[in-house]
């Protein structure tokens, strides 16, 4: 099976990646799809503490900031950050063991076969930023919409008031008209 990594600008990234992290568990392969991780982050809520998902930035990476490249590698992580204390290591271990064996709720996602450590700056998926920017799209039409409406409205009026001079003229040319002819 051929490992699918995601790929970030570091323009992104450097605005939505918040502390260096550590973490301890399983790489998910991650399809090609770039929602996987945020539904991925949705699953976060029905973890029992300590286990969480995380994004990380590999810190090979953001250490060559120098370096002129445009792409960066998140992984995304299934695990615990690590304890001090042998017993815990060994208790989150075995939980999220559990966790992975049999779950419904992971069937059809493959992660890496061994558990290692992983270091690096946490990227959080900006889901808002996509928001914001259906919210940006959806406000811009809502504006040229409202544009449009105010410039029809704006043309319905002019035509009114052509009407309503037109029709005054009319009234006024037949007043006049039957004034001249009757009245005079």
């Amino acid at each position: 099976m051929i490992r699918t990594l995601i790929s970030i600008s570091w323009v992104e990234m450097e605005s939505e990646m918040q502390t260096p992290i550590i973490m301890y568990g399983y790489e998910f392969i991650i399809p090609p799809f770039h929602n996987f991780i945020n539904s991925m982050y949705d699953i976060n809520d029905l973890l029992e503490k300590p286990l969480q998902i995380r994004c990380i930035i590999p810190t090979v990476y953001h250490d060559s900031l120098h370096h002129p490249m445009n792409n960066r590698i998140a992984k995304l992580v299934i695990g615990f950050v690590p304890d001090d204390q042998l017993a815990h290591l060994t208790a989150n271990r075995n939980q999220l063991d559990e966790f992975l064996t049999d779950n419904p709720m992971l069937d059809g996602i493959e992660w890496m076969p061994h558990a290692k450590f992983y270091t690096g700056l946490e990227w959080y998926p900006d889901s808002d930023s996509e928001d914001e920017e259906e919210e940006e799209e959806e406000e811009e039409e809502e504006e040229e919409e409202e544009e449009e409406e105010e410039e029809e409205e704006e043309e319905e009026e002019e035509e009114e008031e052509e009407e309503e001079e037109e029709e005054e003229r009319k009234e006024d040319e037949t007043l006049s008209h039957y004034i001249s002819k009757y009245y005079l």
